[in-house]
């Protein structure tokens, strides 16, 4: 269990920034896994402009190194910070970015995530069958790897946009 899991936010925050700072410069994968990593602490004390440059700078080592699935990660998390801050059209970018290349390395959980992160942005834009329909595949998805938690947000997704697209209010 995480610090954050244990009610210890801005303690993995500290940690995550003191990840950051050694690794600095270096360019590695481990310097991409820290900025991705501190990206995700911020985002969850709502420090969202932080966390937005924390995933680009991942996003771009691991472009500079070649490191597919990190990129994917990088730019799935950016996707959730860009919706934290109401940048939709920018979150529908990055979540189709990761989505891709998830997709090409094979990872099917990855690409739910990345799915499921569309569909929120999408629904937020009123682009209902647009947001259908990615929530779907986030479903199916999420079905076919076993991941009901990921599931049933899917779900959650889905009914809204369908319910959305009806004129229900929420």
């Amino acid at each position: 269990m995480g610090l954050v899991q244990l009610g210890r936010p801005g303690e993995a925050l500290n940690n995550h920034l003191r990840a950051v700072e050694i690794l600095r410069g270096t360019g590695s994968h481990s310097e991409g896994i820290a900025l991705n990593n501190l990206g995700c602490a911020r985002r969850r004390v709502g420090q969202f402009e932080e966390a937005v440059a924390a995933h680009l700078a991942a996003t771009a080592i691991y472009r500079e190194i070649a490191e597919r699935p990190g990129e994917a990660r990088a730019s799935a998390n950016l996707a959730g910070a860009l919706i934290g801050m109401g940048r939709y059209e920018e979150a529908v970018t990055a979540s189709r970015q990761a989505v891709e290349i998830f997709e090409a390395v094979g990872d099917p959980h990855g690409a739910a995530l990345g799915y499921a992160n569309t569909g929120t942005a999408l629904i937020q834009l009123s682009r209902f069958d647009e947001a259908i329909d990615v929530c779907q595949k986030a479903l199916d998805l999420f079905r076919g790897t076993n991941d009901p938690a990921g599931a049933d947000i899917a779900y959650q997704n889905l009914f809204h946009a369908i319910h959305r697209r009806r004129g229900s209010v929420d």
